[in-house]
């Protein structure tokens, strides 16, 4: 460490740079992270989520700890689903690390996580039917598609009115693909 002066004063004779005559000390950092000492798991919700803002990421894995499983549960009985049930967990556990130190929770955590994750699960079954009702708009529609003229011409007249496009577009992609 004393090297470490000399070479700053050595530089600041050097660039002519005034320097105090006692040097800054560091204190070391305290330790916010309190795992390993066992304390992180008697913390309450609140001072762990509290602890997690202030970037304690064993803190975070508490949280994780102690809500998954539950949250999980909740997930499972509304979409009956396990995958999707995880993956909802998931995005709810990221969305609190990406915007855990901005988050201003009113009430409790565990709430908190509770209605995130009722909400991903709504708006989950809100796309897969959304989804669902596109793709039946769509057999529907292929199974109205009126094909008689089609069927009804010679190979020949089909292909020269192919040529003239003189059948909808739709029709003679349909008739191709049969």
């Amino acid at each position: 460490m004393q090297a470490f002066f000399q070479c700053i004063h050595l530089c600041s004779q050097l660039f002519n740079i005034r320097i105090p005559a006692h040097p800054i000390t560091f204190e070391p950092r305290k330790q916010r992270c309190c795992f390993m000492s066992g304390q992180v798991s008697e913390w309450d919700d609140n001072q762990l989520f509290r602890e997690f803002q202030h970037g304690d990421t064993a803190a975070y894995g508490e949280i994780y700890r102690r809500f998954s499983a539950v949250l999980y549960q909740h997930a499972c009985r509304m979409l009956d689903n396990d995958a999707d049930a995880q993956d909802v967990v998931q995005e709810v556990f990221a969305n609190l690390w990406t915007k855990g130190a901005s988050l201003q929770i009113n009430g409790s955590l565990g709430a908190y996580l509770y209605i995130s994750t009722r909400n991903r699960v709504l708006n989950l079954i809100s796309s897969q039917r959304s989804y669902q009702h596109h793709l039946d708009s769509l057999r529907q529609f292929i199974s109205e598609t009126d094909t008689s003229t089609i069927e009804h011409l010679p190979e020949k007249e089909l292909i020269s009115c192919i040529e003239t496009r003189q059948i909808p577009r739709y029709s003679y992609r349909r008739f191709f693909l049969f």
